[in-house]
């Protein structure tokens, strides 16, 4: 919003899989509610990857701002 540089790691391209810190802690607290908790993994993330590219793209998209990457 403030037209400053975002920091990316690398060149951008390293992929990520983003969820909402709400719906993690949700997710695990009903995890811990059973009585198999202790002996099973749980996945509280998202099967959609994105690159941090696309990321800030998309941010940038939702704050009316162009992106311009300048990779050094």
């Amino acid at each position: 919003m403030r037209d400053l540089p975002v920091p990316l790691p690398g060149d951008g391209n390293q992929i990520v899989s983003l969820t909402h810190a709400a719906d993690v802690a949700s997710m695990v607290a009903a995890a811990l509610d059973t009585a198999a908790a202790k002996e099973q993994v749980y996945n509280c993330g998202t099967d959609v990857e994105v690159t941090y590219s696309e990321v800030v793209a998309m941010v940038a998209a939702l704050c009316g701002k162009e992106v311009f990457f300048c990779f050094r």
